[in-house]
């Protein structure tokens, strides 16, 4: 099995015409392997040590492009809750029933909405928020569609983007069979997370998708288990 480049396959999740009853089992393994894995605690480091840094008043903007059933939205709400940090989150996706999903599950954090969207054709410049999440959805595109993914989250982020997804790696791809084989339970989740290790990205390419972006600050970090956190923060004016 070769993992020298990203395979071009479509993931069952990719799809709009799965039943709602196994779109769930799937989306509840996801969850529990991120949570499990540390798959959202990285996300939510990133945004805390930012958001400190910042120091800036009222309530925190977040839009989540991609946002699935919403899993790390709720993740994140809580933890914030325990920080007493206002904040309020926007899920975006394209999958309506994902969507349905996302709203019941959410039903006790009022800080949470979401909107139907495909990020390809998202305009999103009349809308403001201070970070843009994209979590384990950009390897769902193709590499010709990737940097206008980017683009997109950037044309509405004021401080940074920070993308989180999978590191392609052999040793990836048989610790998540052994992984799957006893905490996962969705045949959909043990397909689409097998391939999605091989839809996902080596460091050196994420380093040259950031060469697109010269007016932004990168910063592409491995983290446990087997991901990249990569931070796309806004570049401050240059002092006259």
């Amino acid at each position: 099995m070769n993992f020298k480049k990203r395979i071009d396959r479509e993931e069952i999740m990719d799809h709009t015409t799965i039943e709602l009853e196994p779109l769930a089992a799937a989306y509840r393994d996801i969850n529990r392997s991120n949570e499990l894995l540390g798959g959202y605690s990285a996300t939510f480091k990133t945004l805390r040590k930012l958001i400190a840094t910042a120091r800036s008043s009222g309530p925190v903007r977040i839009l989540d492009m991609g946002c699935g059933d919403g899993g790390m939205l709720r993740y994140l709400a809580e933890r914030f809750r325990k920080l007493n940090i206002t904040v309020e989150f926007l899920g975006l996706d394209l999958n309506s029933d994902a969507l349905v999903l996302a709203r019941e599950n959410s039903r006790e954090y009022q800080e949470i909405t979401f909107g139907c969207a495909n990020i390809l054709e998202y305009h999103g410049e009349a809308l403001r928020y201070d970070y843009v999440l994209c979590t384990l959805t950009l390897h769902h595109f193709s590499d010709h569609d990737i940097p206008r993914v980017i683009s997109v989250c950037q044309s509405c982020c004021d401080r940074a983007v920070i993308i989180n997804d999978l590191h392609r790696s052999k040793t990836a791809y048989y610790l998540f069979k052994i992984f799957s084989a006893i905490f996962i339970r969705s045949a959909i989740a043990i397909n689409d997370g097998l391939i999605s290790i091989r839809r996902a990205f080596r460091k050196r390419e994420l380093q040259e998708l950031s060469k697109k972006f010269p007016n932004w600050e990168h910063k592409i970090k491995w983290h446990w288990a087997y991901r990249y956190i990569w931070v796309i923060k806004k570049k401050r004016p240059t002092p006259s």
